[in-house]
């Protein structure tokens, strides 16, 4: 299991933090080796600007100098430049000793979000070849498989209709760089970098692409496209443009929104041009474009962050908050009545993923009215949103203490006696000391 461990962080990191030939990952100086100096070096230039100062601190390429790039040097210490490539051993060494991770990621918010990979997410297209629609298809989230450290792999239908496998491991990091990991591979492919700037260029590679579709050259060729579909009209889309060996089929160019996801897709085929496009979505609760749909009701649990970190470093400790939020909405033809016999509407539980142990529930310190409720929704939502301060709740000093290390459960439920509503999601907690 440890060396399992050590194979998935080395592959993630091979993905995520950009190296350049004859250059040792964290070796800020320049001077062959990861030490102390390099560690002084990223502290002094935290909150820098690297594209103003140049500053080689930004070790994990995130466009940034924070309190990652510290964990990514101390991760390293140790490591010696002793090839023509860069040395990725040292970061395998002591997963389980070392509190931070080399990859932590940072909160991803909605906004900034082109590929939102929650369970329960769906996006209905139509395939459009000569002006006639020739095809329609759905593309969902089903499910969380795998996860290690702040890397979670969800099972999608249908994302390339046409070509298997049927369901893919997709996983999008916190620079929204977008990764397969097909089952008979010991790591993961590399699909998009939509935290990408515009002009940037990667290999695309796609598990059971034929040559027309993997591997292909992606460049990105603005961030600030206009996309009119019938979804709707999207702005800020990113437009990515590929490069393929065949000259008669293969994709040309793919447009995602933020907040929604890929809202286009342009291929050539051996009988004309395609055209995929967004027909209808639900996104992190929300109905695009806010249609009445037969299948539109359901209840959805976010976190703010897919993961969070105890902050334990002198002088004093920063424990995180989360933020939770259940939503239930009703964007079908028939009205759901929901009834109530407190007036209590909704709440929230933690639980430890591995024990069981229940960390948190909101309820637990609150009283509520012995009242008769009722709400009734059509075409509309109910939103609940609370603040969690993640706390170890078993501590005997005055002082908060952290959360263990480890995966946790959100639990949202609505406490309706009629329709009992419960939605989950996943989060991760690391400490650094």
């Amino acid at each position: 299991m440890r060396a399992l461990r050590a194979l998935v962080l080395v592959c993630f990191v091979a993905l995520s933090v950009p190296a350049s030939a004859g250059l040792l990952l964290s070796d800020v100086n320049h001077d062959g080796s990861v030490n102390i100096l390099d560690l002084i070096a990223v502290r002094n230039a935290v909150g820098q600007d690297p594209a103003e100062t140049g500053s080689a601190a930004d070790v994990n390429g995130d466009g940034k100098i924070n309190i990652i790039d510290l964990i990514v040097v101390r991760n390293n210490i140790g490591a010696e430049k002793n090839s023509d490539t860069t040395d990725l051993a040292g970061v395998a060494n002591g997963i389980d000793e070392m509190a931070g991770s080399t990859v932590a990621p940072l909160p991803i918010s909605s906004c900034d979000d082109y590929f939102p990979l929650q369970v329960g997410n769906w996006w209905e297209y139509e395939v459009i070849r000569h002006g006639t629609v020739v095809n329609r298809y759905r593309v969902e989230v089903l499910r969380r498989v795998y996860s290690y450290h702040y890397f979670s792999f969800y099972a999608v239908a249908k994302y390339f209709p046409n070509i298997p496998p049927a369901e893919r491991l997709l996983c999008r990091t916190y620079a929204n760089t977008v990764l397969e990991w097909p089952l008979d591979q010991r790591c993961p492919n590399l699909l998009y970098r939509l935290g990408a700037s515009a002009g940037s260029t990667w290999t695309f590679v796609l598990d059971g692409g034929e040559p027309c579709y993997s591997p292909l050259s992606a460049t990105i060729g603005s961030r600030s496209e206009k996309v009119s579909v019938p979804a709707g009209d999207f702005g800020r889309c990113i437009w990515i443009v590929y490069g393929h060996a065949c000259s008669d089929a293969g994709p040309e160019a793919e447009w995602f929104a933020p907040g929604v996801g890929l809202v286009k897709r342009v291929e050539t085929t051996f009988a004309g041009p395609v055209e995929t496009v967004l027909t209808q979505a639900c996104v992190n609760g929300e109905i695009i474009p806010g249609l009445h749909l037969p299948d539109g009701f359901g209840v959805l649990v976010k976190s703010d962050a897919p993961s969070y970190v105890n902050n334990l470093m002198p002088p004093g400790r920063i424990l995180p908050v989360l933020t939770a939020t259940l939503v239930v909405f009703n964007y079908g033809e028939i009205p759901a009545t929901f009834g109530f016999s407190s007036s209590q509407r909704f709440d929230f539980v933690i639980r430890n993923e591995e024990t069981g142990w229940e960390v948190y529930r909101w309820s637990a310190d609150k009283a509520f009215l012995t009242v008769m409720g009722e709400v009734t929704l059509l075409n509309d939502k109910m939103v609940f949103t609370v603040r969690i301060p993640l706390e170890d709740p078993r501590a005997a000093s005055p002082l908060p203490m952290p959360l263990p290390d480890g995966y946790y459960t959100l639990e949202g439920r609505l406490t309706s006696y009629n329709r009992p509503m419960v939605g989950t999601t996943t989060f991760a907690i690391k400490s650094v000391h």
